[in-house]
């Protein structure tokens, strides 16, 4: 009897703090109660109203939850207020495996791809990364997530060919780890991909790995590879065991590759050793260059005068050559055959001679490569009804009528060199519409656009057979 009290006593609390329906007791109430060998069991409740019952039962949790962390708060500022005395008793914590610990969970998170917002590709390798931790380690992934550009909102940033997977994998691995193996192998390849994605601490440390194995056989290499990615010191070092073992460092392939500039410095350089023994490789350097083709100034007063041409026969007798060359150029003398004189690149260049009226004022080039007409300089006396013609590196301007009353015989020659016009010696007699044509016995002769009178016939080129002697008819 006291256990059934019991159990209707606690349906009832139940009831009046969830809300429930009230709970009846089964058909077998009324049974005889002397009987009742088991707890009561015999109460019955739907499953909605047990259900209901705890729903509300939840709420009133949540509720005492809330009531809960409010208590906390309040708890925790009356014990910043006893604490408040002024003493600086204070303990500062510090796990030094504290980052270690992090930056393992987050390249293992990585490597399982979670949390990823972007993905790198190399080649046809993906590297699926996180944007803080790439910005973290590089100013340049930093500058391209943050920077308004496209790859700060897609979910791809492709390198193509400009890094190896291999390299960008060492890269990323330090990222996540702090840790990389450098090796003769990839020492050079981590430097510039550091150099170029702003691992700075990736590419000075490549640096000093290749500064460790310094030697002739690679000093000239990694003097222009330190020179493209801003590595002074080893550029310093390189430099300085270059000149000490030119001997060894001209026998080499990178030597094949300097560039002039570079050579240049070599070879002028106080502290290349053996001066003595040099010497006597300037004639084959001297063949090498078109000496005539240098301006007059520059081969008489530069390397005429040198102390070192001077001293040497051989030198002297080339540079005489490249000198009586280069008189017969600018005397128009016949071919000139002289491998001194031989231009590097053979080309022409096409003038326009005309104006934006009637009368032809300017003259203006062709660029083919940015196809585009690039005014020159304008004739100093416009005019029409002239005669045009190109030889050597001067255009003629002859006859034709200008600001003079009738036909003129003046002479204008452009100089495609200096670019300027300056006044030629003038004709016997004065000429219009007339057809100037010049010598083919000079090879690098051009023609020039001619502006022929209304209704004259057009000028045609001589032939190759033909050898007029540039008078005008």
């Amino acid at each position: 009897m006291e256990e059934e009290e019991k159990w209707q006593q606690n349906a009832k609390t139940l009831h009046e703090r969830g809300g429930g329906p009230q709970c009846h007791p089964g058909p077998a109430e009324g049974a005889v109660q002397g009987q009742m060998q088991t707890p009561p069991h015999l109460l019955t409740v739907s499953a909605c109203a047990w259900v209901s019952c705890f729903c509300r039962l939840r709420e009133l949790g949540t509720s005492e939850a809330l009531e809960a962390e409010a208590m906390s708060v309040s708890v925790h500022e009356n014990r910043k207020s006893r604490a408040s005395s002024g003493s600086m008793n204070i303990s500062l914590f510090h796990k030094p495996s504290h980052p270690d610990s992090v930056l393992t969970h987050l390249n293992t998170l990585r490597k399982r791809r979670m949390f990823t917002d972007v993905t790198l590709w190399a080649g046809d390798r993906p590297f699926p990364c996180h944007r803080a931790v790439l910005a973290a380690c590089s100013r340049y992934f930093e500058a391209m997530f943050s920077g308004g550009l496209r790859e700060s909102v897609d979910s791809e940033v492709n390198f193509r060919d400009s890094v190896h997977p291999e390299v960008l994998e060492l890269l990323l691995d330090f990222a996540y780890s702090s840790r990389l193996v450098i090796n003769e192998e990839n020492a050079e390849s981590l430097l510039e991909a550091g150099d170029m994605l702003q691992f700075h601490d990736i590419r000075d440390a490549s640096a000093e790995f290749l500064e460790r194995n310094l030697h002739p056989s690679n000093c000239l290499g990694m003097m222009l590879l330190s020179d493209a990615h801003q590595c002074k010191r080893l550029y310093e070092l390189s430099w300085r065991m270059c000149l000490v073992h030119f001997e060894s460092v001209r026998d080499t392939e990178d030597f094949y590759s300097l560039s002039k500039d570079k050579l240049l410095d070599l070879i002028l350089s106080d502290e290349l050793e053996d001066l003595d023994g040099r010497r006597g490789h300037l004639p084959e350097l001297l063949q090498g260059v078109r000496l005539a083709l240098l301006p007059s100034a520059c081969l008489i007063e530069s390397v005429a005068c040198e102390e070192l041409v001077m001293a040497d026969e051989r030198s002297s007798r080339i540079v005489d050559e490249a000198m009586q060359c280069k008189k017969r150029i600018l005397q128009n003398d016949g071919v000139v055959t002289s491998p001194c004189a031989r231009p590097r690149k053979a080309g022409h260049t096409l003038l326009i001679l005309g104006g934006q009226t009637f009368m032809c004022d300017k003259i203006y080039q062709v660029d083919h490569k940015a196809k585009e007409i690039i005014p020159k300089s304008d004739l100093p006396s416009p005019r029409k009804e002239f005669s045009a013609c190109a030889i050597g590196c001067k255009v003629y301007v002859t006859g034709g009528r200008g600001s003079e009353n009738g036909v003129s015989k003046d002479v204008w020659v452009y100089d495609t060199v200096h670019e300027e016009w300056s006044k030629g010696a003038p004709m016997l007699i004065a000429r219009g519409s007339a057809t100037v044509r010049p010598s083919w016995r000079t090879s690098s002769t051009w023609w020039a656009a001619t502006r022929p009178s209304p209704g004259s016939s057009r000028p045609r080129p001589p032939s190759r057979s033909s050898r007029w002697s540039g008078t005008t008819r």
